[in-house]
């Protein structure tokens, strides 16, 4: 059974979303979430800090990771997912509109957990002709040694049609 700790463990004014945690390179764990602010017309930070022990208690500063400051990512930047892989942090985001084609993820690399992250560029999962706003991902490795990245996309051609929904998909994820 689960026990609430009582308090939020993020409060933001605008809202914080997408709360997510990580492990860094020798154990610790670090929480990302995603400010809101599209929601108000402001910018989205997503944000990261070191948590403590305990799991639910914030330690030190909250550092912004990224916002959105690319033509692609529209309004916003959101759906935070840090792994480390080869001694480097990659944070996978989602950004743009969910509900079209403009979604899509992209990734930032970083030395240390709560950055400075440099994104790649584009992004690396965009709509094709089967499948439309791919985004909010998981990305896990396998006991097989291979990652893999889960997230949800619109059946082309059924993009907010009722009934239709978001499906779950699965790729691997090739690293270079």
């Amino acid at each position: 059974p689960f026990t609430d700790v009582g308090d939020p463990i993020v409060r933001a004014g605008v809202g914080a979303i997408d709360v997510n945690q990580f492990a860094g390179a020798n154990g610790e764990r670090f929480l990302t979430w995603k400010d809101d602010g599209n929601s108000q017309g402001k910018a989205t930070p997503i944000h990261g800090q070191k948590l403590a022990a305990d799991g639910h208690t914030r330690t030190g500063n909250s550092a912004v990771l990224i916002t959105n400051d690319r033509s692609w990512e529209g309004n916003l930047v959101e759906a935070p997912w840090v792994v480390r892989h080869d001694g480097k942090y990659y944070l996978f985001y989602s950004a743009n509109a969910y509900y079209n084609g403009t979604y899509a993820v992209g990734v930032a690399r970083s030395d240390n957990p709560l950055g400075p992250y440099t994104k790649k560029g584009p992004p690396i999962l965009t709509s094709n002709s089967r499948w439309v706003g791919p985004g909010h991902c998981s990305v896990l490795d396998t006991p097989e040694g291979k990652t893999m990245m889960i997230y949800h996309a619109w059946r082309a051609g059924a993009v907010n049609t009722p009934g239709s929904g978001r499906v779950v998909l699965v790729d691997e994820v090739v690293w270079k």
